[in-house]
């Protein structure tokens, strides 16, 4: 495997230390630079070319240009931490509390029976971050079908809106925490 085919099976991104560890050289990682078929995003993070981009992976500029008004503020002053791939400015937002909050967090996993989950936290919690889209009647039963098979498949599953996301982040990785503070413990508990 070469690394820019691991890249885009992580996403699109990575970091030295996780190149290093799946086997690439140093060596290895400047010939994928010097070809272009690697690029830089900043010191120790490397990602694909900006060419290789699918249709509907969000630019920093489009981000930059979406959270007007005094309101959003806190959002604009966040985008220096924006992930290489990201769906929405939730997604990015969300990213952005839980790796404030010290959680392991990883993006854009596969999960057999399920597909890809926006969030895979500590291993064992897929947090999904729902716009707009997320209410229509089609998208709310695809939804519903990926949970069930997230949970079956022995994974936890959070879903936040928007009013979570952006007012209310503390709440989100307050409640992130607490289940997996519930899983750490056995969780499962009986109603009286």
């Amino acid at each position: 495997m070469q690394p820019p085919t691991f890249l885009a099976s992580r996403g699109g991104s990575a970091t030295a230390a996780e190149l290093l560890r799946a086997g690439f050289g140093r060596s290895g990682i400047s010939t994928a630079l010097s070809a272009g078929t690697l690029v830089r995003i900043r010191r120790g993070h490397y990602g694909l070319p900006q060419d290789s981009r699918r249709p509907g992976d969000i630019s920093v500029n489009f981000l930059l240009g979406k959270p007007r008004g005094n309101r959003n503020a806190r959002a604009r002053s966040v985008l220096d931490l924006v992930i290489p791939r990201a769906d929405s400015l939730l997604e990015v937002l969300a990213n952005v509390a839980f790796v404030r909050a010290g959680l392991h967090v990883r993006r854009h996993v596969q999960i057999p029976g399920v597909g890809e989950v926006e969030f895979l936290i500590e291993d064992c919690l897929v947090v999904e971050t729902d716009g707009g889209t997320h209410l229509e009647p089609l998208q709310v039963k695809k939804d519903r079908k990926r949970n069930n098979a997230t949970i079956v498949g022995g994974h936890l599953v959070l879903r936040y809106g928007y009013d979570d996301v952006v007012r209310h982040p503390g709440r989100m990785v307050a409640e992130v925490l607490a289940v997996l503070e519930q899983r750490r413990g056995g969780a499962a508990r009986e109603i009286q």
